[in-house]
Order: structure tokens, then sequence, then C-alpha cells
């Protein structure tokens, strides 16, 4: 059977975030791609990666953020 690896594409935030944390550029780590002077980012999953990501999206989504929610109450 043959192996593979899980990536995800993540944004540039999350990419530097995961950087600064860590995760290294390269196997198991991050990855990109260039296509017209854009770059995606792609992060190889793995328990540590996706604790980290999963934190950081966490900490930066606005549904359930008590500063967001009370924003919209008043």
């Amino acid at each position: 059977m043959k192996e593979g690896f899980i990536i995800t594409k993540i944004t540039k935030h999350e990419m530097e975030y995961l950087v600064e944390n860590g995760v290294p550029f390269g196997e198991s780590g991050i990855s990109h791609t260039v296509a017209r002077h854009r770059r995606s980012y792609y992060m190889c999953d793995s328990r540590r990666n996706r604790q980290l990501l999963d934190h950081y999206r966490k900490a930066h989504t606005l549904i359930g953020n008590a500063d967001y929610n009370h924003a919209v109450r008043s």
C-alpha cells in the first residue's frame, strides 16, 4: 500500500504563526507554490502542526469570540 502525506491549504498569516512556533519549511512542515507571483501555502499534517493550526484558527475566528458577540448584540 502506498503511503502519502495529508496537506492542508493555509493562509499567509497562518504560515507566519506556524513558522514562529517552530514548524519548518520542507518535508513534514510547510511548503508553497508560486503562480503569477502569488504564493499558496500548504501544511503537512501532523499532530503538532494540526494542534498549532487549530489553536491559531480558534483564536482568530470571529464566531464564538466574546468581543464579536458583544458587538453584534449592542
